[in-house]
């Protein structure tokens, strides 16, 4: 080849055309610009990859410092609508156990999740004898009801166990990733 028409490859010493992008003895990529060179390529990928996971880990930094909506204001607008007492055994103690199905609604135009419920156990003559703790676990939406099933295993005669009142406890904004 002539001088003015070739050049040294710098992997293999082996002389090639000036115009040359890829050395046709060893096969590597002369020049380091490309876009077709694999390397280039690549590395443009990977910048990309990160600037995508840069933004994906902002949004949830944003959305793990963003607390939410506070319920406060809305307690009184999820309520039990309709409950049951049953009385029976505990599937995995095979002991005697009180159990009370109800249905929750939300009344908000927002979403809740993990409603936590206490039922308050009395007797005839009104006296507290049991406590049941449960959450309604999904994400009670807008205008929507919801069931669930608290269960308490039995302390006392079942015959003790008269009346009941639920109590909706505090819960969180489903879109706050904080708990």
């Amino acid at each position: 080849m002539n001088d003015e028409n070739s050049k040294t490859c710098r992997f293999c010493a082996e002389s090639v055309s000036v115009n040359a992008k890829v050395c046709p003895h060893c096969r590597q990529w002369l020049t380091r610009l490309s876009l077709r060179n694999p390397t280039i390529l690549l590395g443009a990928i990977c910048i990309l990859i990160a600037m995508g996971m840069l933004a994906f880990d902002i949004d949830m930094h944003e959305s793990f410092l963003r607390p939410g909506t506070d319920f406060s204001p809305y307690k009184n607008q999820i309520s039990v609508t309709e409950s049951h007492m049953i009385f029976g055994t505990n599937y995995y103690e095979k002991a005697p156990a009180v159990s009370v199905i109800a249905i929750v609604t939300n009344q908000t135009d927002l979403a809740w999740k993990e409603i936590p419920l206490e039922v308050r156990f009395f007797d005839k003559e009104g006296t507290l004898v049991d406590i049941g703790y449960g959450l309604y676990f999904d994400t009670l939406y807008p205008k929507s009801d919801g069931a669930v099933k608290i269960e308490a295993a039995s302390q006392r005669p079942l015959a003790d166990y008269n009346s009941y009142k639920i109590y909706v406890g505090s819960t969180r904004d489903p879109r706050s990733i904080l708990k």
